[in-house]
């Protein structure tokens, strides 16, 4: 049974354009990692002014750091809009309560896990990168809502999964 629902429409454009902007990014990040090296004086002028005794060849390994990371939490957040679209996609033909959305449900939570520990990773070279060029960095601390989420995502897992369950159930009594 097909569901006619303008919020699941606005949602699956809106995790298109996300994944969209992901790519973009990851795109960007790549770019910027590979091009790197043949803007080295470009680079090293450029902060210069900011930090005179900056010795560049500590500063490369937290910036690469700062792209791998970044590009991972990118493959992290593809990853995870990835199932929920086929989660919305499920709910918009009116069959969520199926195991396939649990075990989603269960890895969406598992790849926010890794997302808070790439964000951890990726706030730790960038603070050192704002060390080492004497700019601000953007801090490595915790999320307190990503926890709560990731709490949500899995109690969701397990309704989910209580209620294919009980649909099996209810199917095989009929």
């Amino acid at each position: 049974m097909k569901t006619d629902n303008r919020i699941l429409l606005a949602t699956r454009g809106l995790i298109l354009l996300i994944m969209g902007l992901v790519a973009a990014g990851a795109i960007g990040l790549t770019a910027a990692a590979l091009a790197l090296p043949f803007y080295r004086s470009e680079v090293a002028s450029a902060l210069a002014e900011q930090a005179p005794a900056l010795n560049m060849t500590t500063l490369y390994p937290p910036l690469y750091g700062a792209f791998l990371f970044g590009l991972i939490a990118l493959g992290l957040i593809w990853a995870t809009l990835s199932k929920l679209r086929a989660i919305v996609a499920s709910v918009s033909e009116g069959d969520p309560f199926i195991a396939a959305n649990s075990r989603r449900l269960k890895a969406i939570g598992w790849l926010m896990v890794a997302g808070q520990v790439a964000a951890i990773a990726l706030g730790l070279m960038i603070d050192r990168v704002a060390s080492l060029t004497g700019t601000h960095g953007g801090g490595s601390d915790l999320s307190l809502n990503g926890l709560l989420a990731i709490l949500l995502v899995f109690a969701l897992a397990g309704v989910f999964e209580r209620g294919a369950q009980m649909r099996e159930e209810l199917e095989g009594t009929i």
